[in-house]
């Protein structure tokens, strides 16, 4: 038994640069809500861990492997240690590009050319890539929620303001 009580299996290691946290938490919720374990780091290391050993056993358990890259990611050795054993042991990868990033930052890192999920908009951009990445790892969303369409505003005509007694009488 670990901290957080008996060792569940992970469906989902998320691999990530500790400055992309604050959207890895974020994807680990929204993951959770749609009923996926995750593997996240900074939730499951503690002191006194042997962080390879740890690392590579929540992995190679692990059905799924989300790298998040951004270009923090791309000169974190972690991340490239971690995407090395996921490709080792033939886990499905997939990966998620924070604004900024192009196939052409990763290609070295594949044997052959991902389908990349990415995410465009900081603000919204979680929730517009949900579906692929629900999809990817097999699921659907709810028949009640879909991708969110976007709304597009019909002109308004012109409001011109014309005052009398400008004097206030």
């Amino acid at each position: 038994m670990d901290k957080k009580g008996p060792a569940m299996n992970p469906a989902v290691f998320i691999s990530h640069s500790s400055k992309d946290d604050v959207f890895v938490n974020q994807l680990r919720q929204s993951l959770e809500q749609h009923g996926q374990i995750t593997w996240v780091d900074s939730r499951e290391l503690c002191g006194g861990d042997f962080i390879k050993d740890k690392i590579t056993a929540a992995i190679q358990t692990a059905k799924y492997f989300i790298v998040v890259f951004s270009m923090d990611a791309l000169g974190s050795d972690w991340v490239d240690k971690e995407l090395t054993i996921a490709l080792a042991a033939n886990i499905k990868v997939i990966p998620v590009m924070l604004p900024g990033m192009t196939i052409t930052h990763i290609k070295r890192l594949f044997p052959k050319e991902p389908l990349c999920i990415f995410i465009d908009n900081p603000e919204t951009g979680l929730d517009e890539a949900l579906p692929q990445l629900l999809e990817a790892l097999g699921k659907q969303l709810p028949p009640g929620l879909k991708k969110a369409e976007p709304v597009i505003a019909q002109p308004v005509e012109e409001l011109i303001l014309k005052l009398s007694q400008p004097d206030g009488v």
